[in-house]
């Protein structure tokens, strides 16, 4: 009971703090390629939070090694043996899922992903720090910083949901839905700007 405890609070811990810093890191962007200048005094914060995704890294990993070596059993799609036609633990639905919920797939989905995503992140972020320190003025830092933001929307909007699909909607397998990480971003959004106003309290 404890074992399972343990590995359930911190997949929710990893998968909701990571959450954060990447919504922190869409809505910037959001900004960004939306030309928004009211948001020029606080994109540091966004920019801070953002860069908590390598933690989420580290966090990420136990799960991922979890997975290989059967440390946990969080996803029933992981058990040896039921996606085998012979074996008694057979079961159809997640055989038919087999070709995503595997290792393999959750692997490149919880790290790979978050990787990605925390490199343009850093990228951005590195981008906006250089800003303020070139000697003669110039916009070459903020196309560079609109570069980043605009291609990261595409590359993050689709990929959040796979990233969610494989750590959290695949602990139940046999149930599915479409609006389910568009639902959960959108309360990682929310919670990033709880969480925004609170650091600018804090900061004040």
């Amino acid at each position: 009971q404890f074992h399972t405890r343990f590995w359930t609070s911190w997949l929710h811990n990893a998968v909701f703090f990571t959450g954060i810093a990447f919504t922190a890191m869409f809505f910037l962007s959001a900004q960004i390629t939306a030309f928004g200048g009211w948001m020029t005094v606080i994109k540091r914060v966004w920019e801070a939070m953002s860069q908590f995704m390598l933690w989420g890294l580290v966090l990420m990993l136990p799960l991922v090694v979890g997975v290989w070596g059967h440390l946990h059993h969080l996803y029933h799609w992981n058990v040896p043996g039921i996606t085998d036609p012979a074996n008694p633990l057979y079961d159809r639905i997640i055989a038919g899922k087999a070709g995503f919920l595997n290792p393999v797939w959750y692997t490149i989905a919880a790290l790979g992903v978050l990787g990605l995503w925390y490199f343009w992140a850093s990228k951005l972020r590195q981008a906006s720090v250089d800003q303020d320190t070139m000697e003669t003025p110039s916009f070459d830092y903020y196309k560079k910083q609109r570069k980043w933001a605009a291609s990261f929307l595409p590359i993050g909007g689709f990929l959040s949901t796979v990233f969610l699909w494989q750590t959290v909607m695949s602990v139940d397998p046999h149930w599915y839905s479409t609006m389910f990480a568009w639902y959960s971003m959108i309360s990682l959004l929310l919670a990033a700007l709880a969480m925004t106003v609170m650091l600018l309290v804090y900061l004040k």
